[in-house]
């Protein structure tokens, strides 16, 4: 599966937390695509807690965050 950087941000800005999409999107993401989404929902209001929750503990698995 070949997948854009904007297809995979989308994903995890859209897509629910729970969802099977976004969990595997979540392994296709880069360490950058994962902040950007982070970025993008905090601008948004911040209204995806659990998205905003699950991606930054992604990056805290990969040791990208603190």
């Amino acid at each position: 599966m070949s997948l854009t950087s904007d297809q995979i941000v989308n994903c995890l800005i859209t897509v629910p937390s729970t969802d099977g999409n976004f969990i595997c999107h979540l392994g296709y993401a880069s360490a950058e695509q994962l902040k950007e989404a982070i970025s993008i929902m905090e601008s948004n209001g911040g209204k995806n807690k659990s998205r905003i929750a699950a991606c930054r503990r992604e990056l805290r698995k990969r040791g990208e965050l603190k």
